[in-house]
């Protein structure tokens, strides 16, 4: 008996040191965490840059890259392939797990590390087309012979830098949650660049829009949401000559009115994203050179999801910001341009609603006919539960993200037999990014231009989302560009779901690339956006049914307008300033509805801080709360 009083403590440490090695339902095994070898602890002390080796047995030559006190890091190569291999190398020294997560978040991989809790958020992001737009991108990228080299060039430097890992280096996130680092690929890259677009597209208001039609009546809609409100204070300036002969477009006699589902109806917040761009010309700076801002204001992120970098060697000499996991420069400079991105808020997405001849969904009717339907099987592995299959039916439109039972519709004019009957149903995605792209050379291109018509001829391979891309060169010309091969609509196409049957609601034509909105060195002498309409009514092709409201340029371009002699000081203040004029302009229908109502002391109060406050958004006052609150 007093031998098993000895046995107890290696039994209870053996189980402890099994426990704390396994994981727990959703727990990752913290063992592993502590482990003083593999663990979180082998990564302290390790912060040294100097220790970044390039792998010279893949370099044609010697590449020297060097760390500024920002911690930015400068590569200079002799040649393209050399430069985009350290490119990729350093980026994964610095960002290999943002890098990674993002590319899982983006496929729809989440439960292979988190375990089946993710599946519903894999699902959705298999059936809104992420995998299915990065595999036609890609196919693009592989037909650009000097462009995929060198994103060859760049999956190598971030490969070997992962091969020299050992498991004590792993970043910490892999720790923590268990998993390791799989090699890159350039369908990793792509899958990046379709996460971006879907940040800056993955919004809706035919869903919403739908519903407010089929709750409150259509007028309600476009009372509350005007198209156009009054206060517009558009990109291109009023005036500008749109000189072209516009496509013609089919359109139908009447929108189509369908149902909007509570449950199929997701909304992406929009407070505190948008973005400001502008150039001042040479003729209203005080050093002669046109000066360009830009301030794309995205999700706040940690890490964040720009990365700073210098890329030289014999073909190009371009500073900027890049997206860890992208080669090159997307917003910079080099020694001839500069340029910045806003987003555009065109439409690129719309909803239709399907009708298929029966539950096997193996046809849909379209145009007078029924058509066959493509069946895409998508396999989901999950952590520590086996794997699931899900078969993701295509259209013509694109996936069905939501399919229906069996429901009684009339099938209208456009029906075979023009007879009610039992249907089932489902409700495509039809998103520019599911289409073949190639936004890379855009930024390729960008990177090495010259001047005007290399910027504006680079801007011709870009295809979603819709930017405002703000140019000024050491010319000093300024110019904008709103970039990207958003389709050609007649007006109001899109804003509602639409009539998946009637090829009057497919989306018929791009809008021609010199049709695009677009201004150089206007009368003003400035020029910029913040997310507002990129134009007035005059403009014929329909691009949105929602944009920004323009409170925001409306204080840059007050701001703007009253300088004659700009300074970099300048542009850094009027980014900075924090005036709204939203609250300006509704302040006082604000008061004058409060003033006879006031209850309180409290109350009273805090509409003497009102009456008072001068609009600026300043963090330690109170009426910027208040007002928001109230709001």
């Amino acid at each position: 008996m007093a031998y098993y009083r000895y046995l107890i403590i290696p039994i209870l440490t053996a189980s402890l040191i099994w426990i704390s090695n396994s994981q727990i339902r959703s727990i990752p095994p913290i063992g592993k965490f502590l482990d003083p070898f593999q663990g979180y602890l082998a990564l302290v002390g390790s912060d040294d840059l100097n220790r970044l080796e390039l792998d010279t047995s893949q370099l044609i030559s010697p590449v020297k890259v060097v760390f500024d006190s920002l911690r930015i890091p400068h590569i200079f190569a002799d040649n393209d392939h050399d430069l985009y291999f350290a490119q990729g190398f350093i980026m994964a020294s610095e960002r290999l797990w943002q890098m990674e997560f993002q590319t899982h978040v983006a496929c729809g991989r989440m439960s292979e590390i988190v375990g089946e809790k993710a599946l519903g958020y894999d699902r959705f992001q298999r059936r809104v087309g992420m995998k299915y737009g990065a595999e036609n991108s890609l196919n693009a990228l592989k037909k650009d012979g000097e462009l995929y080299p060198l994103l060859i060039a760049f999956t190598n430097g971030i490969n070997t830098y992962i091969e020299s890992l050992s498991k004590d280096q792993y970043p910490l996130e892999y720790k923590i949650l268990d998993y390791s680092p799989e090699l890159w690929t350039p369908f990793k890259t792509s899958l990046l660049l379709k996460y971006m677009a879907w940040m800056l597209t993955g919004r809706n208001t035919e869903l919403v829009y739908t519903r407010m039609w089929n709750e409150f009546g259509q007028d309600v809609v476009e009372e509350l949401f005007p198209i156009y409100p009054s206060f517009v204070d558009p990109i291109i300036p009023p005036g500008t000559k749109f000189d072209f002969e516009p496509l013609p477009l089919n359109q139908p006699f009447d929108l189509y009115q369908a149902k909007a589902d509570r449950g199929n109806i997701f909304i992406q917040e929009h407070e505190g994203i948008g973005s400001n761009n502008w150039a001042v010309s040479n003729n209203r700076t005080k050093s002669g050179n046109a000066l360009l801002a830009n301030d794309p204001h995205l999700g706040l992120n940690l890490p964040s999801i720009w990365y700073a970098m210098h890329l030289v060697c014999p073909t190009q000499n371009v500073m900027g910001v890049s997206i860890p996991g992208a080669p090159g420069i997307i917003i910079g400079f080099n020694e001839n341009i500069s340029w910045g991105v806003t987003n555009g808020y065109d439409d690129v997405m719309d909803w239709y609603d399907i009708q298929f001849r029966d539950s096997t969904m193996t046809e849909y009717f379209h145009d007078n006919e029924w058509k066959a339907t493509q069946k895409v099987i998508e396999k989901f592995d999950i952590k520590g539960s086996g794997s699931f299959s899900d078969t993701i039916t295509f259209t013509h439109h694109g996936p069905i993200v939501w399919d229906t039972p069996y429901q009684t519709l009339s099938l209208g004019k456009k029906s075979m037999d023009n007879a009610t009957r039992q249907v089932s149903t489902g409700r495509a995605l039809r998103w520019l990014a599911h289409d073949e792209s190639n936004e890379l050379r855009t930024f390729f291109n960008l990177n090495m231009a010259e001047n005007y018509d290399d910027y504006v001829h680079a801007l011709k391979y870009f295809n979603c989302p819709a930017q405002n891309f703000v140019y000024a060169d050491v010319e000093g010309n300024i110019a904008l560009w709103h970039a990207g091969n958003s389709p050609a609509r007649w007006e109001k196409q899109g804003m509602y779901i639409s009539d998946g049957t009637d090829p009057n609601y497919d989306w018929q034509a791009t809008i021609p690339h010199k049709h695009k909105p677009h201004v150089k060195n206007p009368r003003q002498g400035y020029i910029g956006s913040a997310n507002q309409h990129a134009t007035t009514t005059d403009y014929p092709y329909f691009l949105s049914e929602y944009f920004w409201a323009s409170f925001r340029w409306n204080q840059i371009h007050i701001r703007l307008d009253t300088l004659e002699l700009a300074t970099v000081e300048d542009m850094l203040n009027i980014q900075l300033d924090n005036r709204s004029i939203f609250a300006e302009k509704t302040m006082s229908i604000i008061l004058d509805s409060w003033k006879e109502n006031l209850n309180s002391n409290l109350e009273k109060q805090a509409y003497s801080i009102l009456s008072q406050w001068n609009f600026e958004m300043v963090g330690d006052s109170p009426a910027p709360t208040i007002y928001r609150h109230w709001f």
